[in-house]
């Protein structure tokens, strides 16, 4: 080390920062790299998604082509030729660009699906025999269907380690970037510290020129009358005397920090962006604002200050955040697949939102549980029609499907970086109390509390609407059956609470049997 320190020393005294300041910019352009991996491996995830969507609805395809199911050969044809061109235009860009091992596995089972479902569809749009053989090649469809579903399954999870792996590497890049600039200050700091001496007797001289400067800059040169940035400071402070104190952040944003005691929360952000504010005959000037709470809703300053910053950009644009706007998209997609699946989620979202606030969760907390409730049935897009609207009861082929689309669903949400914080909550939905649900079998606190809310809450509206193989139930029914499953399918403090919820007098039922 007194080496290094020595030759440090001995380099000019221009030749030390640039030397830093090279080795900064080769560190920054290899985070902006991995970075772009990152990214790219997130985006493949959400196109493996897309494509299982598309094998999905392709399954599905073959059997409009039959007159018995009220189809047509010519729409049919179209439809499956374009979920195979989807198919194979997405998997082709992935593979140019080193694609994991299981996406080049997919190739057989996917012409053997296409195989099949070209099978399908030639008996469907022919007037001769269609039923049993049908059948048997769409069993044999779902099979092949099923294994390429696997990889890319498996193919996305490697996207995921990819990403992961590269934005570790960005994170420690970044650390020791940090590190390198802290060695160079620390030897710079020392021929600083050989100015400092000079600088201190500068200090009486420039202290008599600051007073003046900031004198200059709060009143007017000719009449010495304070100006208009002394006159905004002055309204603010006056505006919050005796509750909290005022800081300018920079630029045209400030900062205000208050204890609540008997000042409610809405009371402030009103006193300041009134002092903020004028309105004249031909002008009318207003501003955002966002609101934290400490230590509630955030538990640093700095975790405050973002999130009363993210909140202040979302009410000066005045359109949604990214994470709604993800989900109103995937919420789209789930309505041109099933406006009743879609009916579905919107209702157990806002049960589990009543649920989550009856619970007294801090709103960031309600949010993210009524985005994860909308989203919670995600994943059976990717379910075959055939088997997602089923009469009767589900075979255990069938049951696998179904059991899968709590993790394909996970695998979609983690997939858009705002929604990516739902992923648990979507994930852990159907795992029981006792420990006998799926797909992790975990049980009791060890289940998210956002899972298990929304787990009731989807019980709840299933048992009171109609299905396929079953009418629905009284809401009193329902509401006994939550309670008789409280502790062995359901968190009990969770059932009671919603239990007390719906029981009370405007009760927020889904529906009413």
């Amino acid at each position: 080390m007194p080496l290094v320190h020595r030759a440090w020393a001995q380099l000019p005294a221009v030749a030390a920062p640039l030397l830093v300041l090279l080795l900064g910019l080769v560190a920054i352009a290899s985070i902006l790299t991995l970075q772009a991996r990152s990214t790219a491996s997130r985006d493949a995830q959400l196109k493996l998604a897309t494509v299982t969507l598309e094998l999905s609805e392709l399954q599905t395809a073959p059997f409009q082509a039959h007159a018995s199911t009220g189809g047509s050969p010519v729409k049919a044809r179209a439809r499956i030729d374009g979920n195979k061109a989807k198919i194979e235009a997405t998997l082709a860009a992935l593979n140019r660009e080193a694609p994991p091992a299981a996406l080049r596995k997919t190739r057989g089972p996917l012409r053997a699906n296409y195989a099949a479902v070209d099978k399908i569809y030639a008996l469907g749009a022919s007037e001769a025999g269609y039923g049993r053989a049908a059948d048997q090649l769409g069993t044999e469809a779902r099979r092949v269907a099923g294994i390429a579903t696997g990889l890319l399954g498996a193919a996305s999870r490697e996207y995921d380690r990819r990403a992961s792996r590269a934005q570790l590497q960005a994170t420690l890049g970044a650390i020791a970037l940090i590190l390198l600039l802290l060695f160079a200050f620390g030897l710079l700091y020392r021929r600083a510290a050989r100015a400092r001496g000079v600088a201190e007797r500068l200090v009486v001289e420039n202290a008599g020129l600051l007073a003046l400067s900031r004198h200059e800059a709060l009143h007017d040169a000719l009449t010495g009358l304070p100006n208009r940035r002394a006159l905004i400071g002055e309204r603010l402070a006056t505006a919050l005397d005796g509750i909290g104190t005022a800081y300018r952040m920079g630029g045209d944003e400030f900062c205000v920090v208050a204890p609540l005691g008997a000042t409610r929360v809405e009371q402030i952000p009103a006193l300041a962006g009134g002092a903020l504010s004028e309105t004249g005959d031909a002008f009318d000037i207003g501003c955002a604002y966002g609101v934290a709470q400490v230590p509630t809703e955030a538990a640093s300053v700095v975790g405050a200050l973002h999130l009363a910053d993210q909140r202040m950009y979302e009410h000066k644009a005045g359109r949604s955040s990214a994470s709604r706007q993800s989900t109103d998209v995937l919420l789209q997609v789930l309505s041109e697949r099933s406006t009743d699946l879609h009916e579905h989620l919107t209702d157990v979202a806002r049960l589990a939102t009543l649920t989550a606030e009856r619970l007294g969760l801090p709103d960031h907390e309600v949010t993210r549980i009524d985005l994860a409730a909308e989203l919670h049935d995600v994943g059976k897009t990717a379910i075959p029609d055939t088997i997602l609207n089923k009469a009767g009861k589900l075979n255990e082929e069938e049951w696998g499907f179904m059991r899968g689309h709590t993790l394909v669903g996970e695998r979609i949400v983690r997939a858009a970086p705002s929604l990516a914080h739902t992923a648990d909550l979507v994930r852990s939905c159907h795992e029981r109390f006792d420990g006998a649900g799926y797909p992790d079998g975990i049980a009791g606190g060890a289940i998210p509390l956002g899972a298990s809310i929304i787990a009731v809450c989807d019980a709840f509206d299933a048992m009171v609407s109609d299905r396929p193989y079953r009418s629905a139930r009284s809401r009193a029914e329902a509401i006994a059956e939550i309670r008789r499953c409280a502790s062995t399918q359901f968190d009990p403090a969770v059932a009671e609470a919603f239990c007390a919820l719906a029981e009370a007098p405007v009760a927020p039922a889904a529906q009413t049997a």
